[in-house]
């Protein structure tokens, strides 16, 4: 395990290096573009408890996406879904719209996952420096999360907006940035759903995505685990080291309930694994008016423009 966390640490601050080494006036150009054009600004801290014991349904992308998307459309009536990057895609193709999406990540890849989403109207979480032109191709308004960006200035030029100073746990990946968010706005249970955190041998994906998005070498060397049903699969360092902040969240808020409904990967130490049709069965009230109770809260929230000029 101490192997394992240390390739992992390795493989993440590597792939960090590459993303801004030759590449910080990107970084700066994204997280001023998007204060400039995104403002005024949702601030996410002020969506604490509004949806204290909704359930919420975190989707990642790997491969057993494709076997519960079917069943998210119930489930919809039922909870909150998130979904961000590929998953977003996976679930707009086959007609799902998340009630919250999310954008994290500064990279070219971003842009062209999140293209032909622009008339999705799910809100989205955002830091400073997500890919700009990748969240100007998504519709819905946008909630920014503070003090989750590296450069010092940033947090200089949140407080003079008037943006929250909570410090957050610094998230490796968009599934954690949903998880933070559900936490932070009271969901339970919290149920994850491709979460596979590993892929069989053969590399299968859904439909909607192509080959690049199976491409993880920028993350190290590949290696096999057991899945949930004792089969072999490839994972990587990073994806341990993910499954281990996970796990570490769940320590936190030990006072939610916890379901793995990818019925599928390598698993999560500590968490039920369950099938998303016992999750909608489980279930059984069906909560009303979700999508206008994400919408009045967010009218809420909404901060005022007066501070715009600073931008």
């Amino acid at each position: 395990e101490v192997e394992y966390g240390l390739r992992g640490a390795f493989a993440f601050e590597n792939l960090l290096t590459q993303e801004s080494q030759g590449n910080s006036q990107g970084l700066l150009r994204h997280y001023y573009s998007n204060l400039k054009s995104f403002f005024p600004l949702i601030d996410a801290a002020g969506l604490e408890g509004d949806f204290s014991g909704t359930p919420a349904l975190i989707c990642g992308a790997g491969p057993s996406l494709s076997t519960n998307v079917a069943l998210f459309s119930e489930f919809k009536n039922k909870g909150l879904i998130f979904a961000g990057g590929s998953a977003l895609k996976v679930l707009v193709s086959e007609g799902i719209e998340p009630h919250f999406t999310a954008c994290v990540d500064p990279n070219e890849e971003q842009f062209r996952r999140m293209k032909g989403l622009e008339n999705l109207k799910s809100p989205c979480f955002m830091i400073g420096r997500s890919h700009h032109e990748a969240l100007c191709n998504l519709g819905g308004r946008k909630i920014f999360v503070p003090q989750l960006d590296a450069f010092p200035i940033s947090y200089w030029i949140e407080e003079q907006l008037g943006l929250s100073q909570k410090k957050w746990e610094q998230p490796l990946n968009v599934v954690h940035v949903c998880l933070m968010m559900a936490y932070h706005m009271g969901c339970s249970p919290i149920i994850f759903s491709g979460l596979d955190l590993s892929f069989p041998k053969e590399k299968k994906c859904h439909k909607s995505l192509n080959s690049t998005n199976l491409d993880h070498s920028h993350y190290g060397d590949y290696l096999e685990v057991k899945d949930i049903f004792g089969n072999p699969v490839l994972t990587m360092y990073q994806w341990i080291r993910e499954a281990k902040f996970i796990q570490k969240l769940m320590e936190k808020h030990s006072e939610v309930e916890y379901l793995n409904a990818t019925e599928g990967g390598m698993g999560i130490k500590g968490i039920e694994n369950i099938t998303l049709l016992e999750v909608n069965k489980k279930l059984k009230k069906a909560l009303c008016n979700l999508k206008e109770r994400v919408n009045n809260s967010l009218d809420l929230k909404e901060l005022s423009g007066s501070n715009v000029g600073l931008v």
